[in-house]
């Protein structure tokens, strides 16, 4: 790990997916566009991703291919496997990567006991994850870094004033177009912002 990246380390521990977006924007050049790059967040933050068909990847042996993802982290080194047989829509997989990133900004760079994370389809399911704590942080994390308010409500704004007769429901589907987001990840986000 190189020196910046130890510094950027220190600086992004523990703080909301807000104020990551904030200091990888002034600081490492971040676009500020939408869809939010996450693959950009993961390299700028020195995560190697893996989407091969080996879980081992995670370097962890109770890994499997009925696991959604993993991140661990092994010599200072984190590391993301997103299973290919789990994400053949590429808006789960931005998801998931964003859940693991907040697993990494949350709950391993505060902690450095707390090495991997190894994430089913129960436990990245917003509905099913409410009794882990963890899991909850994780995909409120992915659902702010993905729809920021201030990005959703500017965005929804603007498709009301070109289209005043709008439905909730066809807002919904021409946000997550633009955010490049599962229509229920941004009905979730929706109801949760009150718009």
């Amino acid at each position: 790990m190189t020196a910046s990246l130890e510094d950027l380390t220190d600086k992004i521990s523990d703080v909301s997916p807000i104020e990551l977006l904030n200091i990888l924007s002034k600081e490492h050049d971040l676009p500020r566009v939408i869809p939010i790059d996450v693959e950009k967040i993961a390299s700028i933050l020195g995560i190697k991703i893996s989407r091969s068909l080996d879980p081992d990847f995670c370097e962890d042996e109770n890994i499997s291919l009925y696991d959604v993802g993993c991140i661990s982290y092994k010599n200072r080194q984190p590391l993301i496997w997103l299973n290919p047989l789990e994400h053949t829509y590429k808006t789960r997989e931005r998801f998931t990567l964003a859940h693991e990133i907040g697993h990494y900004i949350k709950h391993i760079l505060p902690s450095p006991d707390q090495k991997i994370f190894v994430d089913t389809g129960k436990s990245i399911s917003r509905s099913k994850s409410y009794g882990n704590t963890l899991e909850f942080e994780a995909n409120k994390f992915a659902a702010i870094l993905l729809m920021p308010r201030s990005l959703v409500q500017k965005q929804a704004e603007r498709i009301r004033d070109e289209e005043d007769t709008i439905t909730n429901s066809c807002l919904i589907e021409k946000l997550a177009t633009i955010f490049d987001v599962s229509i229920q990840s941004m009905t979730y986000r929706f109801k949760n912002l009150d718009l």
